[in-house]
């Protein structure tokens, strides 16, 4: 049961990698942000890694976890911009 839950974080930390490095964010700011939504995180590495356990699916699911991984990215950065709107004096 660990080493699921540690295989799901780390393909959260790979997938959601790219696009936040496109963004220029730094490693120890990912592990920041995948922090503060752990469980979005560790579900969506899960799936990651049940996908890639599948043969043949495995040929789609990759692409398909960038792709995720970005619109992902997208809402978490929609999420986080409505807070500090709504917390800003």
């Amino acid at each position: 049961m660990l080493w699921a839950l540690f295989g799901a974080w780390g393909m959260a930390l790979e997938y959601l990698a790219y696009p936040l490095e496109n963004q220029g964010v730094l490693f120890s700011e990912q592990k920041e942000l995948v922090k503060s939504v752990r469980l979005g995180a560790l579900s969506f590495g899960g799936l990651a890694v049940l996908g890639l356990t599948i043969p043949i699916l495995n040929i789609i699911v990759a692409p398909a976890a960038v792709i995720g991984a970005t619109l992902y990215f997208n809402e978490i950065k929609v999420i986080n911009s409505k807070v500090l709107h709504t917390n800003t004096p």
